[in-house]
C-alpha cells in the first residue's frame, strides 16, 4: 500500500510540473503542437483525419492517425478547442510514463528499483523538455512493454505495441526495433541464438496490424519532398546549445556504459544498448539532421532511467540525484514559452481580419508563423508557402525558391521571385532573425513592397504586382 501511495504522488508531482506551461500561458507552448491542433481540429469537424492537406498548395496526409484522433474526439468529448486540448494530452501523457517504468523494472528488479526508476522518469529533464511537442512520447510510454514482451519472447503482445506505436509515430518505433535488433544480433554473436528472430518477428505483426495506414501513407510519400532535415541545417540559433549538450550526453553515456561494463542480464543488456544507441544516434544527428537529434536525446534520457538504479547508489546519493533532477525539471519548465510574441499574433488577426477571402491569397512566411498562420486562421482561400509538417511539401523547387527569397541577401532576386510566384503578403517577425537569422532588411528597400502592418519585431508588406 505504501509503495501505491508512493507512486501516486511521484505521478502527480511530475504532472503539476508538466502542466505548468499550458495552465500558465494562453497560447500554445510549441509550434508542432500547432501543426497537430489542425489536423485535430479536422478530425473534430469529419470524424476521421483528412486524407488531403490542403495547405502548401496541396498535399497527401501522411502522418500517423491516433494521435490526432486523439486530440480531435477529446475535443468533441471536452467541448475545447483542439488548440487548447493538445496544450495537456502529451504532458498528460509524458507524466504516465512512470507506470510502464514502474512495472518493467518491478519485474525485473524488484520495488525500490522501480520506485527510484519511477522517480527518475518524473523528473527526468530530458523528458520534460519534449512534453509539449513530441508525440515520441506514446513511443516511450509503449516501450518498456515492448521490452518486456520482447525479453518474455510474447510476440502477439509484442507486435500489437509496436503496430499501436507506428501509428502514434514512425520515428520513435523504427528506433524501438533498432534497439531490440542490435540486442539479437549481441546476443547472437555471444552465442545466444534464441533472440534472433523475435524483434522480426514482432515486427513483422506490428508492420502487419498497421499496414491499412502503413501502406495508404507510404504508396503517396512520392509524391512529397522532404526538406525537414534542411531547414535543421540551416537554423544556427540551436547550433551551441546542440554541441553543449553533445559533450553532456558523449561524457554521461560512456560514463554510464563504462560503470555497468561488468553486469549485464538480458534485461540490462537492452537498456545499455539503447544508451549507446542514443549517444551514438545524437552525436551523428550533428552531421545528419536526418537522425533528428532531439528523438535520440530523448532515447539518451529515457534509457538511463533503467540504467541509473543498476549502480545500486547509497540512498544520500540517491536522494541527491533526485534533487538534481527536480532542480533541472524546474528549470527546464522555465525556459518553455508561449510559441508566438503578441506581436506576432497580432500580425495573424491582421491577416485574418483583412486579407480578402474570397480568391487565392499566397503569403511569405517562416515555417513556424506559417503553421500559426494555417492552424488558427484555417481558410483555405490563403495559401502559405510553407507549414509545420515539413516532411511533406508537394513542389521542390518552388519550396527551394520561397525559402530563399527569406534567406538571400540579393535584394533584385528576391524581388523577382516574389512577382514570379505572385506572392501576395511576406510576414516577418522576430523569429525571423533570432532563429533563423534570414536577411529582413531588403523588404524595407523593394518599390513593389508596402508596409501594411507593424507592431513590435512584426511586420506585413503587401507585395504588388510590377508591369513587364
Amino acid at each position: 500500500m505504501k509503495t501505491r501511495y508512493i507512486l501516486f504522488l511521484l505521478l502527480i508531482a511530475g504532472l503539476a510540473i508538466r502542466l505548468y506551461p499550458p495552465i500558465t500561458h494562453e497560447l500554445n507552448v510549441n509550434f508542432d503542437s500547432i501543426y497537430h491542433a489542425r489536423i485535430g481540429q479536422a478530425v473534430a469537424e469529419t470524424g476521421w483525419v483528412p486524407e488531403w492537406d490542403y495547405v502548401a498548395g496541396g498535399r497527401p496526409h501522411l502522418y500517423p492517425p491516433l494521435y490526432h484522433l486523439i486530440i480531435g474526439y477529446s475535443s468533441i468529448l471536452s467541448g475545447m478547442p483542439a488548440t487548447e486540448i493538445v496544450k495537456y494530452i502529451l504532458p498528460l501523457v509524458s507524466a504516465l510514463i512512470v507506470l510502464p517504468v514502474f512495472f518493467l523494472i518491478r519485474r525485473y528488479r524488484g520495488i525500490k528499483s522501480a520506485l527510484l526508476g519511477a522517480a527518475f522518469t518524473a523528473f527526468n529533464p530530458i523528458i520534460m523538455a519534449q512534453s509539449f511537442d513530441s508525440p515520441q512520447l506514446f513511443g516511450l510510454f509503449l516501450f518498456p512493454l515492448v521490452v518486456y514482451a520482447f525479453l518474455e519472447k510474447r510476440y502477439l503482445l509484442g507486435g500489437v505495441f509496436i503496430a499501436i506505436s507506428l501509428l502514434f509515430n514512425y520515428t520513435i518505433s523504427a528506433t524501438i526495433l533498432a534497439v531490440l535488433l542490435a540486442v539479437a544480433l549481441i546476443k547472437h554473436w555471444g552465442g545466444s541464438r534464441e533472440f534472433i528472430l523475435r524483434p522480426f518477428i514482432m515486427g513483422a505483426i506490428g508492420a502487419g496490424l498497421a499496414s491499412p495506414w502503413l501502406f495508404t501513407a507510404f504508396s503517396r510519400a512520392g509524391e512529397c519532398f522532404d526538406p525537414s532535415t534542411a531547414v535543421s541545417a540551416l537554423t544556427l540559433s540551436g547550433s551551441s546549445q546542440l554541441l553543449l549538450t553533445a559533450l553532456f550526453v558523449a561524457v554521461f553515456g560512456a560514463g554510464l556504459l563504462y560503470l555497468l561494463r561488468k553486469t549485464g542480464d538480458d534485461y540490462l543488456t537492452v537498456w545499455k544498448v539503447a544508451l549507446a544507441v542514443g549517444t551514438v544516434g545524437f552525436l551523428l544527428s550533428l552531421l545528419f539532421p536526418s537522425l533528428h537529434p532531439y528523438d535520440q536525446l530523448l532515447l539518451v534520457g529515457f534509457s538511463s532511467i533503467f540504467l541509473l538504479p543498476e549502480l545500486k547508489l547509497r540512498k544520500v546519493l540517491s536522494v541527491a540525484l533526485i534533487v538534481v533532477l527536480i532542480t533541472g525539471s524546474v528549470a527546464v519548465i522555465g525556459f518553455v514559452n508561449p510559441t508566438m510574441s503578441e506581436d506576432d499574433m497580432a500580425a495573424v488577426s491582421w491577416i485574418r481580419d483583412n486579407v480578402d477571402k474570397n480568391g487565392t491569397t499566397t503569403i511569405l512566411a517562416n515555417p513556424e508563423t506559417s503553421g500559426v498562420i494555417n492552424t488558427f486562421i484555417g481558410s483555405r482561400s490563403i495559401r502559405t508557402e510553407f507549414d509545420l509538417f515539413l516532411e511533406c511539401i508537394p513542389d521542390s523547387r518552388r519550396w527551394s525558391d520561397m525559402y530563399g527569397v527569406l534567406m538571400t541577401r540579393d535584394k533584385p532576386q528576391a524581388e523577382d521571385m516574389l512577382q514570379r510566384y505572385w506572392v501576395d503578403y511576406v510576414v516577418i517577425g522576430a523569429r525571423d532573425v533570432s532563429s533563423y537569422e534570414f536577411d529582413i532588411a531588403k523588404f524595407d528597400d523593394m518599390t513593389s513592397l508596402s508596409l501594411v502592418f507593424s507592431e513590435g519585431d512584426a511586420r506585413i508588406y503587401q507585395v504588388h504586382r510590377m508591369l513587364s
